[in-house]
């Protein structure tokens, strides 16, 4: 059972929990922890009830020098063995040897559990809200080096949960431990606070490795697909880019998804030249000589959705997130072709007082034609409403256009018939008519529409496939990338090409919500190509 040290000011290092008999910091075990405590209170409560305003200064002893009983030794002897190789001991220098840390009195070696582990090729589920006992048993053999059995528990897996691409990749990475020596990749996603973006971007990365694993002869080496949660956190992706950048393992990276997350972690991998291909981040910020995107840039969307805009309306107001780089971006882009005399107004949907209606009905009243949206992921929800109070307009209701964060199954399901005829810039449409076209095709795989996420990130994954061999390093991935053409066939349906600055060589597409379009469930609109 364990304890609590309480630390500061019963003993002099921090408090902590302790699963042993024996505290880690102080090295005393609970029983002499305790009566610390006791006598520092009692001593305290004396203090008070003597009325003298003065504390009384007390000279600590010395840690006694005694040597440890028998019993004790045995026990940290145990309990070291049990964190791993842990090795306890008494030392008068603070310095400890290479590879421990200093605890208390302490110097052991043992990986502190402050953080839950981030990175996964098969040892441990990302996505903890799923239940899948044979992928849990699968997880186990894997992290236990049995990669035979790992492989029969996670094909179980993949049959019971056809829509779920962590047992895939799993499963493919099992396969490409038991042949040896695989060409790694790292694929970093928001797994615990965007869980549903993140299984996105893995479909297609699930999908790309497949098919290069699956055509690969006897000798070549199988590719596995480490997976990586970032959270969209700048700060947490910077610390995995660290651990990525100096792994020579990872020979490149697939990430991140938010724009802000992806400009923490950039500079870590240009110093030590790993190459990276982001699918999802747009941010006009985003450049450096190891960077790619296989998604339209924010200027090239914004710049695409002001030309559209100003063939028709002339009088417009803009929402946008303030917080966000992406919608800062998109909107300077936006405003790089609008003319700025059309502008009437710029409202930030971050404002703790924004009221939707009163901003609706003023931007009428100042006879607005249209209303341009372009949130954050963390602020879509918000710009619904600002469409939900336009549908309600009595009279006159103005045209709605946006950018790609609302090209999602939620704009459609929760904004209903208010978002019927949004005009939204995309980096990628569905041709999912032509049954040869990867969008059919993982369509029928998935059992469900795919997203743009789901395509840029298949393009992102058969970008890097197409440069690999046996003898792949980090610095022949960057020179091919360069120089790289994918046909129409080879990708999620567009010609892949990076420009000498690693854009995509395309523009943006146009899509509009309409009811004659597929929907996606629980909807009555669905997004279809506006040529």
């Amino acid at each position: 059972m364990s304890w609590q040290c309480p630390g500061k000011p019963i003993c002099e290092y921090d408090a902590c929990e302790n699963k042993s008999v024996f505290c880690l910091n102080c090295g005393l075990d609970e029983k002499e922890v305790r009566e610390k405590e006791r006598q520092y209170y009692a001593n305290q409560r004396g203090e008070s009830q003597s009325g003298n305003s003065k504390p009384r200064k007390t000279i600590a002893s010395p840690p006694p020098q005694r040597s440890l009983p028998i019993a004790r030794l045995g026990a940290i002897a145990i309990f070291a063995l049990l964190l791993g190789g842990g090795v306890f001991f008494w030392q008068k220098s603070r310095a400890c040897p290479l590879g421990q840390v200093r605890e208390g009195k302490v110097c052991l070696t043992v990986i502190k559990p402050s953080e839950p582990e981030r990175i996964s090729s098969g040892e441990r589920t990302l996505f903890r809200h799923k239940g899948n006992l044979n992928r849990d048993r699968g997880i186990d053999e894997f992290k236990a080096g049995n990669y035979p059995e790992a492989i029969e528990f996670l094909e179980k897996a993949v049959l019971g949960a056809r829509n779920d691409p962590e047992p895939q990749i799993y499963l493919n990475n099992a396969k490409a431990r038991r042949k040896g020596s695989p060409l790694t990749l790292a694929a970093v996603v928001p797994a615990d606070n965007r869980a549903t973006s993140a299984e996105e971007i893995l479909r297609g990365l699930a999908d790309a490795q497949q098919q290069f694993n699956d055509s690969r002869s006897r000798g070549d080496r199988l590719l596995e697909i480490a997976i990586v949660n970032d959270g969209n956190d700048p700060q947490v992706a910077a610390e995995v880019a660290a651990e990525l950048a100096q792994n020579p393992a990872i020979l490149a990276v697939i990430g991140h998804n938010s724009s802000d997350a992806t400009i923490a972690a950039l500079p870590i991998y240009e110093k030590e030249g790993l190459p990276v291909i982001s699918p999802t981040s747009t941010s006009t910020d985003l450049g450096s000589s190891v960077f790619f995107r296989t998604v339209t840039s924010d200027r090239a969307t914004g710049e695409k959705l002001a030309e559209f805009t100003q063939k028709d309306f002339q009088r417009i107001a803009i929402f946008y997130d303030t917080q966000s780089i992406y919608s800062q971006s998109l909107l300077k882009a936006f405003k790089s072709v609008f003319p700025a005399s059309g502008i009437l107004e710029e409202i930030d949907l971050r404002q703790a007082q924004l009221d939707p209606r009163g901003a609706v009905e003023k931007s009428a009243d100042g006879e607005a034609e249209a209303l341009i949206l372009l949130p954050s992921t963390d602020t879509a929800s918000i710009a619904l409403e600002i469409a939900v109070e336009n549908h309600n307009l009595p009279s006159r209701k103005m045209k709605l256009l946006g950018g790609d964060a609302l090209y999602s199954p939620d704009t459609l399901i929760n904004g209903r018939d208010a978002v019927q005829g949004l005009i939204l810039a995309v980096p990628w449409v569905s041709q999912s008519y032509d049954p040869t076209a990867y969008s059919a095709q993982a369509e029928k795989h998935w059992g469900g529409k795919i997203s743009w996420r789901n395509a840029t990130s298949y393009d992102a994954a058969r970008a890097i496939a197409s440069v690999l061999n046996n003898r792949s390093d980090r610095q022949q991935i960057l020179a091919d990338l360069q120089t790289l053409e994918l046909d129409r066939e080879e990708t999620s349906g567009v010609m892949l090409k990076f420009s000498p600055t690693g854009e995509l060589d395309r523009e943006p597409f146009l899509v509009i919500a309409d009811p004659d379009a597929p929907p996606p469930e629980g909807a009555k609109l669905g997004f279809k190509w506006l040529p």
